[in-house]
């Protein structure tokens, strides 16, 4: 990804990184600061996002079936999400810290089987989710932190769905 280095913005479009089994990273990117919508998906080898981290703004961030990906810490600058957050079938992510700066998400959180996701803790300065809020299927997620996140957001427009997941 190296050669995409200058690439600073992609607007009113998606970047879709998929189904790259040797890619392990995505330092190439480092230049970006904001992308209509971003797909990363299916990226078995992809252990960080780290070269993310200067994106501030985002349309909609999809974040599926990496088996790798350990964590989301190149995401910590993006503060609004326009569009959905999705987080599914992240094997290794043990934690959303890495979206610590997230305050607000117009449509839909959904984050569902993760099945080494330990805490939410890091959507904790969410205050406005416009859509509805899922939390489900995340077998090591006690239950009680998902419902305490749910609490402790000010406003959710849509329902919220916590089950299936840890004791």
């Amino acid at each position: 990804m190296d050669g995409l280095a200058g690439l600073v913005s992609v607007s009113f479009s998606s970047l879709r990184i998929s189904s790259n089994d040797d890619l392990t990273n995505l330092d190439g990117l480092a230049g970006l600061t904001s992308v209509g919508t971003l797909s990363i998906w299916r990226n078995d080898a992809l252990t960080d996002v780290d070269g993310l981290a200067h994106i501030t703004s985002n349309g909609t961030i999809t974040i599926q079936g990496n088996d790798n990906l350990a964590n989301l810490d190149g995401l910590a600058g993006v503060t609004t999400i326009q569009g959905y957050l999705s987080i599914y079938n992240n094997d290794a992510l043990t934690d959303l810290d890495g979206l610590v700066g997230l305050t607000s998400v117009s449509g839909n959180v959904g984050i569902g089987k993760n099945d080494a996701l330990t805490n939410v803790d890091g959507l904790g300065g969410v205050t406005y989710i416009g859509g509805n809020l899922k939390i489900k299927d995340n077998p090591n997620l006690p239950t009680a932190f998902a419902q305490a996140l749910a609490i402790t957001i000010d406003t959710i427009v849509g329902t919220v769905t916590v089950e299936n997941n840890g004791p």
